[in-house]
Formats: structure tokens, sequence, C-alpha cells
């Protein structure tokens, strides 16, 4: 045999043992090294180019016929193998799927519980154009935006930006006409345009009048 004759089988040896990943490790372990001397001797055999074609073709088909077949039956068997185990500890096997279920039930709150607050986004139209805005610095009444200050917002703001205001919500106890005890409720102060900045329209009744149609109610 010539050194380039020899050459082209490892070459080809190689090719076919790389292949041979497509198998599973089980079925390499057992299998691997009988069927790459097969393939060496075949090749030895191959006294042309179109000897060495069809054998490299039945390869491929081998491959690509048995291989899925075999990672088919391994799953099925690690499948069978599973179920007896799981079967012959019944008590293992309750408690890991209770506690998977206790998992992914508080995975699945969790998720649904920031998809709500952060994620998903807010029902108004063009969210992507709502920006908030806080101070970010010590201010003479605190760490919050007041009064004047959003007025002066109001004022530098280009022509196209319209600022509203709200405050923190605050927890308050009200109480209805006849009712003789009191209910929690959550209070939030707003500008009046706060609404129109959202672009949102009431259910019913009217939205909040403007600051100039804003008049002090008498006191009897």
């Amino acid at each position: 045999m010539s050194r380039s004759t020899r050459r082209e089988e490892d070459r080809g040896a190689r090719a076919f043992r790389a292949l041979l990943a497509l198998y599973p490790a089980a079925f390499r372990d057992e299998y691997g090294r009988e069927l790459s001397l097969l393939f060496i001797d075949r090749y030895r055999d191959a006294t042309g180019p179109w000897d060495r074609a069809t054998l490299w073709l039945d390869a491929l088909t081998g491959l690509a016929v048995e291989a899925p077949k075999e990672h088919v039956r391994m799953i099925l068997q690690d499948l069978r193998y599973a179920v007896r185990t799981l079967r012959k500890h019944s008590l293992v096997t309750a408690t890991i799927v209770i506690t998977l279920g206790l998992g992914i039930g508080a995975n699945t709150a969790i998720f649904s519980l920031l998809n709500a607050v952060v994620l998903r986004t807010l029902p108004i139209p063009d969210p992507d154009h709502l920006f908030a805005v806080r101070a970010g610095f010590p201010l003479a009444s605190g760490n919050r935006v007041d009064g004047p200050m959003v007025k002066r917002l109001r004022q530098s703001a280009p022509r196209d930006v319209t600022v509203a205001a709200m405050s923190r919500v605050a927890r308050v106890y009200t109480r209805t006409e006849g009712a003789s005890e009191t209910e929690p409720a959550a209070l939030q102060l707003v500008s009046s345009n706060y609404f129109q900045v959202l672009s949102v329209r009431p259910a019913l009744g009217r939205l909040l009048p403007d600051e100039g149609e804003i008049k002090p109610v008498p006191i009897s």
C-alpha cells in the first residue's frame, strides 16, 4: 500500500469516526470500534473512486436512518427505567412532584406580579411617550417636587411636552353617607391635567376642571 493511499485511508477513517458522534454515547461505546473496523476493511477493498463513493453513500444512508432510531430507543429505555424507579420509590416521587409544583407555582406568581407591575406596558395610548420625573437632588422642602417647581417645569418644557403632577399614594380612612364605620382607602392628589396627559377618558362623569375653572366652595 502506497503512502498516499494510507493517508487517504486514515482521513476516511477519521471522518467516519467523527460521523459516529451522531449515534448515542452508549451505542458508540458498544459498537463504535466494530463499525470503524468494518468501514476500514470495506475502504481497503474498494478498487476505485466509484466503489469508495458507493461506500460513503451507504455509510451516510445508514447513519441517517439508524442514528435517529437509536436515539429514540435510548430515550424510551431511559423513560421506562425512570418510570420503574419512580414506582418503586413512591414517597420520594410524591415529594419531588409536590416540591416541583410549589416551586413552579411560586415562580409563576412572582412572574405574574412582575409582569403586572414592571414588564407590562401601561394600558394607555403611546405609553413609550410617557416619562416620570423625580427629584434626584436635595430640595428645601425635602426630596420631592412641590407646586412652584411644577409650575417652573411647565414653563421651561418644550411646546410639545405637557407636564402633570401627582403625589404619592396615601392611606386614608373614609366613611360614606349613612355608614357608621370608616373604611381604608387609597388617596392620591393629581394636577387638573393629569388625565389629559394620560389620554384617558372617564367612563362616567367628567374630568377634573382646569386650574382656572376651580372655584372655592363657601362654607356655611
